[in-house]
C-alpha cells in the first residue's frame, strides 16, 4: 500500500496572516501545491480598490507570492477555480486581467462562478487554486 504524502503549510511572505481565520495560505502535499482562496487584499487584509481590475490584479499577484514560495510560479497551475461577485460585469475584464498574468501554453483548468458576495462585502473576485511543482525543484 502506498503511503500518503505528507501535507506541509508553506509560510508566503507578502499574503496576511491568515491563522486568525483559521486556514492556511498554501499546502503542499507531494507535488500539488494548493492555494487558499485569494483575494483583492495587501498584506493587513485591506481592500487594495474598489475597481475590479485592480483587485483582479491582486488577486493574480497573491496566488503568484503562494505559487513562488513553493518553489514554482503561475505556469505551474493546473485548476483554477474563480468566483465573480457580478460574472455579468466582470467577466471580459477578468479575461483580461487573466492574460496578463497567464499565458498559451500554460494555461490551466478553469471555472468562473457567479457568487453573491465574498467574505469582505467589497470583495469583487475569489481565486482558489491548485498547481503541480515538483517538491524536489
Amino acid at each position: 500500500m502506498a503511503e500518503n504524502p505528507v501535507r506541509r503549510p508553506i509560510k508566503v511572505a507578502g499574503l496576511a496572516d491568515s491563522a486568525p481565520y483559521g486556514y492556511e495560505q498554501c499546502i503542499r502535499v507531494g507535488d500539488l501545491v494548493y492555494v487558499a482562496g485569494q483575494v483583492g487584499v495587501d498584506d493587513k487584509y485591506k481592500v487594495v480598490s474598489d475597481d475590479f481590475s485592480a483587485q483582479a490584479r491582486q488577486t493574480f499577484q497573491n496566488v503568484q507570492r503562494a505559487l513562488e514560495a513553493a518553489g514554482g510560479g503561475l505556469p505551474d497551475l493546473v485548476s483554477m477555480t474563480v468566483f465573480l461577485t457580478d460574472i455579468e460585469r466582470d467577466f471580459k475584464d477578468f479575461i483580461a486581467v487573466r492574460n496578463q498574468f497567464l499565458k498559451a501554453g500554460s494555461l490551466p483548468t478553469s471555472a468562473a462562478i457567479g457568487v453573491s458576495k465574498l467574505a469582505f462585502p467589497t470583495l469583487k473576485i475569489e481565486i482558489q487554486a491548485v498547481a503541480s511543482i515538483p517538491a524536489k525543484r
